[in-house]
């Protein structure tokens, strides 16, 4: 029998929008209705927005989540509203308890019956259910309204001007949003009834506990049975019958051990289920009767390991924010699990607020484990953590945690998230210092373990709580983990996806970063990987921050408008759904697949395999005669001891040139580390080989991974550099010179001396090496820290080099693989500074374009100073003798360049006159006035006009005055009427240039980050006027705006910037150009608008560059 009775009550309800305060009901209610559930502000979440960033405006639009387009927009901006609906209680429950339940409410809501205030409520995420029937009408319809303030509501400044609040916030939605968003019902039940079960079990000692709460107040003798049945099977288990009830509850423990062998346990891969029925008796009579749904399972903490059924166990994790009504859907959890699987994580955080239950129930069934999290998020830097922030802290999680305590996938409550963190970024005078915070904190953590001692606790973020939990969680720890922590170290978020702008993560992948959305994600990618080969040694739980959103693509779903054939069923329903508002597809559009991976999705996924092995940081080039080596870590995340076999063989064009095997043992949730030693061919020059290795257990493959190997011939090397005369050494060299020279017939003279073509300086003096710095000879310094550089370096280091220049002599031998991953991971310690404006090529740099080795112009014979000490690696990274060899050859082929000194056509005093001056570059003021001595000019190399003064005199003396003209800094209105059919100035800034096209002798040498103008606290215009070309059969353009606008992503709030980036990058732009060459008669005219008008190091460099190409030079 089923005393109880549940009734929806979602549908249209009369809305009226207030303006704050909730002092009375409303007589008016709007001619717009309202759908339940739905906050009234809805179509605002993550909307568009209008930024006035630097000197320009962007439009920050995101996905579509304006879902109820037939909402008014005067309720956008509503601080409160009420809701008001009419339900009918029938006669026939006189005498029964009836319920109202609202599973949610954003934020502090009051409920009235028929104008009477009957209940409040103050937590905008989890149920309020309160008793109504001792203030209805039987027998009719009953007015039911209510009111709701917004979060905002509860916010107020303190004596410093801070934002703070008490209350559990949640994080993008729960901020934002009011109304009631998760479903309405009405309940009704027996007089006498259960309230509540707890279900607990400890599969370790075959123990299965049940509390049950009743209502039971009328005197009578009350007993309670209990049945244990399967969710998704047939049989059943009479546990118990005849219970006493003591006082208004019930206590069940029962050893099961009789039964042990017909029960399932809840695993990952099989999360078997079951229901307890609890059912209250009055002598014969059933009066109630209530389900739980629950498994069996245990998860605890053993030293530094989590266990989950006596079993280890480690955790690869993926979390997100709540993202609204886009999520709020069934098939929406289902296919983040399974998503989730694919990628080969076992764990989620459901972060930043409690989410809607049913994410709960989809896990219980997937075999999803769950890290469920309050909506104390405190990233927002507004709490004020007062006594009261813990008691409504308290409240909060008491809530939680007896609504979602049943679910077998929830293996650790979360109580906050980054207090810890957030307080040391904006103190809070509600605690005197961080140590108290932390016993504030651990007020909640305690409160929560009391209310369920059968998992563990942490604070996400907020390591252990100063020493105070059996957990010690960290987010974005970087690849080495905490010391003599002897708990499970949990890692909540990782990595740089929500937050790195390009310049920030483009050492992995060089300036590819800069050009695309893909190149930055690729490079991320590269970054996660290698931080989770590290973590997965330490963390007992590893994440990346993470997958959901920032591993796939947004959707571009097709609008669409959706009829409902009924409104009162459970469950959000949307007038529109519409693009980019998921990146899963949870029905939203049958022509899209259920979701798009990018590049980090496979890094991740392949770096979360639970059994797998990793290559460990070490050689793979290697010298003739040298023995092979390679340290790999096995990993076995499975739930039983592993022996592995590890079989690998040495492979060149398909031919195996060796192979052998070893055996590993490997515990569960466990690693080990394996020496692979192998042999190695002679080379003749370079042999390129691959090492295969196989991965099995019980003669099945379960993982296999090639490394790239080459064995290098010395003498191969040396013959790269034959073919020119003498070269000097200064400075003892660590790799013996004659061996180093000799195979190649190079004669070689050690200190000064006349005659030579080329000095290698290493460890001389600095007064031998100033004899050096202007020869006539080439000069190679490899130790300019010692010789007169000093002052150019930064003391930063670098992992990888990137060729820079469009010469692939320089490459010779070398891929771009060859120039990272040396000896310890970094080439040098001692770069050149970022914004080095010298006369010099920047021939390596890293990622971000900071120059390693540079080619420094003179007037005189080339010099080559580099900041990776190359003879120092050369002993022992083939790479850096081929390097050196390739420079060697490089510094061999050029003989004296010449300088010319280029001559300035402006306003003295002018701002680029000014800016001249500045650089150091050699130059001739020609007065614009002096139109005399503008006519005279002869056979200049270089003629620059400033464009900021008019330029009618180009016109007359173009024919016969310049070989070449820089006209820079125009405008509309000062260009010369020759050009102005050609192209058309635009008053647009422009932060960013990319090259257009292949690169040309005037872009050569410059970097993409030395294009890219919004750095952090850097920001500069690159070319505050670009322009259009008119005719592209005149004008070749040379650099152009980028096919994306990074002010899109950069600092940009989560909830918008992905899509905003994304729609950046598929919008059609117009080509505008900053820089652009064409001929007017003979003359070469370089129209060039990087802008040279005021003092900055990043403009500075760019212009020194630009000049180089010229032939001008910068007087160091």
């Amino acid at each position: 029998m089923n005393n109880r009775k549940q009734i929806c009550l979602n549908g249209l309800w009369d809305f009226c929008p207030g303006n704050g305060t909730l002092d009375r009901i409303p007589r008016k209610w709007d001619k717009t209705q309202i759908k339940v559930p739905s906050p009234w502000n809805i179509n605002t979440f993550a909307g568009p927005e209008k930024l006035t960033c630097g000197e320009e405006e962007i439009f920050l639009r995101g996905g579509e989540f304006n879902l109820y387009p037939e909402y008014p927009k005067a309720w956008e901006n509503a601080q409160s509203g009420w809701y008001k609906t009419e339900m009918f209680i029938d006669e026939e429950w006189r005498g029964k308890v009836i319920t109202l339940k609202f599973n949610a409410v954003l934020f502090y809501s009051e409920f009235y019956i028929n104008g009477k205030l009957i209940s409040t409520d103050a937590d905008g995420f989890l149920p309020h259910e309160f008793p109504v029937q001792d203030h209805v009408k039987y027998g009719g319809s009953n007015t039911l309204v209510v009111g709701v303030k917004k979060l905002d509501a509860f916010r107020y400044k303190n004596e410093a001007g801070k934002n703070r609040i008490e209350y559990p916030t949640g994080s993008f939605w729960g901020k934002t949003m009011g109304g009631i968003w998760q479903d309405v019902y009405l309940n009704v039940y027996p007089h006498d009834h259960i309230t509540d079960i707890f279900v607990r079990t400890d599969v370790n000692s075959n123990i299965l506990r049940v509390d049950a709460d009743l209502a039971a107040d009328r005197g009578e003798d009350f007993t309670v049975g209990m049945v244990l049945r399967e969710w998704s099977g047939d049989r059943s288990f009479k546990l118990a019958c005849g219970l006493p009830v003591n006082g208004n509850s019930v206590e069940f423990i029962f050893d099961y051990s009789g039964i042990k062998d017909e029960i399932r346990q809840w695993w990952p891969d099989s999360p078997e289920l079951y229901y307890i029925d609890v059912i209250l008796h009055s002598g014969n009579e059933i009066v109630d009767v209530k389900t739980a749904r629950f498994g069996f399972k245990s998860f605890e903490v053993r030293g530094k390991q989590f266990y989950l059924n006596g079993t280890p166990i480690n955790l690869r994790n993926d979390s997100w924010h709540y993202m609204g009504f886009a999520y709020q859907n069934e098939e929406y959890a289902r296919l983040w699990y399974k998503m989730a699987r694919d990628a080969n994580v076992n764990c989620i955080r459901l972060h930043a607020q409690v989410y809607p239950e049913f994410f709960l129930d989809m896990a219980d069934e997937m075999g999803m484990m769950i890290v469920d999290e309050t909506s104390i998020w405190a990233s927002h830097c507004e709490f004020h953590y007062s006594m009261e922030f813990v008691e409504n802290g308290k409240k909060h999680i008491k809530r939680m945690i007896e609504r979602d305590r049943n679910h077998p996938s929830i293996i650790i409550w979360s109580v906050e998230n980054e207090c810890i963190m957030a307080y040391r970024v904006s103190a809070d005078d509600g605690v005197k210092d961080e140590n108290e915070l932390n016993e504030r904190l651990f007020l909640l953590a305690e409160y929560a373990g009391s209310l369920d001692p059968t998992r563990p606790v942490s604070g996400d973020g907020s390591q252990d709580m100063g020493g105070r939990l059996d957990v010690y969680s960290l987010h974005y720890p970087g690849k080495k983990g905490p010391e003599n922590v002897n708990k499970p170290v949990t890692i909540g978020e990782m990595g740089s996806l929500y937050y790195a702008t390009p310049d920030c993560v483009c050492n992995q992948y060089g300036e590819k970063t800069y050009l695309s959305f893909d190149g930055r994600l690729e490079a991320i990618g590269r970054e996660l990987f290698e931080n989770l080969k590290h973590e997965r040694k330490w963390a007992a739980q590893v994440c990346v921050f993470n997958l959901v959103w920032y591993g796939l693509k947004p959707l571009p779903f097709k609008e669409r408008i959706i009829n409902y054939p009924d409104l009162s069923l459970p469950g959000v329903k949307p007038t529109r759904t519409g693009p980019y508002i998921s990146t899963l597809n949870a029905a939203y559009d049958d022509s899209l697949p259920e979701y798009i991976p990018n590049t980090v999705f496979e890094w991740v996924r392949q770096a979360y395999l639970p059994e797998r092995f990793f290559f460990e940081e070490g050689r793979s080039r290697y010298y003739n005669g040298e023995a092979g080596a390679k340290k790999i870590s096995v990993f076995n995340d499975s739930f039983e001891e592993k022996e592995y076999i590890l079989e690998w063989q040495m492979e060149q064009k398909g031919e195996i040139l060796g192979s052998g095997n070893k055996s590993v043992l490997v515990n569960p949730a466990g690693y080990e580390e394996l020496d692979i030693e192998f042999d190695l061919p002679a080379a003749d020059s370079i042999e390129r080989l691959s090492l295969r290795i196989l991965m099995k257990f019980r003669d099945n493959i379960v993982f296999e991974d090639v490394c790239s190997i080459k064995v290098y011939n010395k003498n191969h090397i040396f013959s790269f550099m034959g073919g020119f005369g003498k070269v000097g050494i200064l400075g003892g060299s660590r790799l013996d010179a004659n061996e180093f020279f000799e195979k190649s017939g190079i004669e070689t003279v050690d200190g000064l001396t006349q005659g030579i073509d080329i000095y290698l300086l290493e460890e001389c003096t600095e007064e031998a090496a100033a004899g050096l710095t202007w020869a006539c000879c080439s000069v190679l310094d490899l130790l300019p820290e010692k010789h007169g550089f000093k002052s150019w370096l930064s003391h930063g280091s670098a992992e990888n080099a990137f060729l820079n220049v469009d010469d692939r002599t320089l490459m010779e031998n070398l891929e771009e693989e060859d120039l990272s991953n040396w000896g310890n991971g970094y080439l040098c310690n001692n770069t050149f500074q970022d914004n080095l404006c010298v006369s010099a090529f920047n021939l390596f740099c890293t990622g971000k374009g900071i120059p390693l080795i540079l080619d420094v112009k003179n007037g005189k014979a080339r010099q080559l100073v580099s900041t990776i000490p190359l003879l120092k690696w050369a002993a022992e990274e083939p790479a850096a003798l081929v390097l050196l060899s390739n420079l060697i050859a490089y510094a061999a082929q050029t003989g004296k360049t010449e300088a010319h000194e280029c001559v300035l056509v402006s306003k003295k005093d002018s701002d680029m006159h000014r800016s001249f001056e500045n650089m150091g570059i050699d130059f001739t003021l020609a007065e614009v006035k002096n139109r005399d001595q503008i006519r005279s000019l002869r056979e200049v190399k270089l003629l620059v006009a400033d464009g900021s003064c008019r330029l009618d005199y180009l016109d007359e003396i173009m024919p016969y005055n310049a070989e070449q003209i820089l006209l820079c800094n125009f405008d509309e209105a000062t260009l010369p009427d020759s050009l102005k059919g050609y192209i058309e100035v635009v008053e647009k800034p422009l932060y960013q240039l990319i090259k257009a096209g292949k690169d040309n002798a005037l872009t050569d040498g410059i970097h993409a980050g030395d294009l890219y103008g919004l750095e952090a606290g850097q920001e500069t215009v690159i070319c505050k006027r670009p322009f259009l070309i008119k005719d592209d059969r005149k004008v070749k353009g040379l650099l152009k705006n980028a096919d994306l606008n990074w002010r899109m992503w950069n600092f940009q709030g989560e909830d918008r910037k992905t899509v905003s980036i994304l729609r950046s990058e598929q919008e059609t732009k117009t080509p505008l150009y900053g820089l652009a060459e064409t001929h007017i008669n003979t003359v070469k005219v370089i129209l060039g608008q990087i802008d040279m008008s005021y003092a900055n190091r990043k403009l500075e460099r760019l212009a020194s560059r630009f000049f180089l190409q010229y032939g001008t030079y910068s007087k160091l």
